[in-house]
């Protein structure tokens, strides 16, 4: 992360950094979701809870990762409140949730 707390490079089990503005945009969106919820899970766990809001995410995730990060979105929303705005109902249609129309 650089010093405005921004994810700049991502190591993989190759052991070699890439930089994540040379990674895809589905991968981009990933990272920034999975940074959101681990600052998310620092604050609830230090009592200072406070939702971890998500407008049209993973829109470009593939089906296979879409899956994957759906399952990390649930298992998240059992710490902490998590909104997810999106247009793509069937996307998110598998999640427990309270869903407002």
């Amino acid at each position: 992360m650089d010093r405005e707390l921004t994810a700049s490079a991502l190591q993989r089990g190759s052991g070699l950094a890439e930089v994540v503005t040379s990674l895809s945009g589905g991968t981009q969106e990933q990272l920034a979701i999975l940074t959101r919820l681990g600052f998310g899970r620092l604050l609830a766990d230090r009592g200072q809870a406070a939702p971890v809001i998500l407008d049209d995410a993973l829109v470009y995730s593939d089906d296979g990762r879409l899956d994957l990060m759906t399952e990390i979105l649930e298992e998240a929303s059992q710490r902490m409140q998590v909104i997810l705005l999106t247009c793509r109902d069937r996307a998110f249609r598998h999640l427990t949730a309270t869903r407002v129309q």
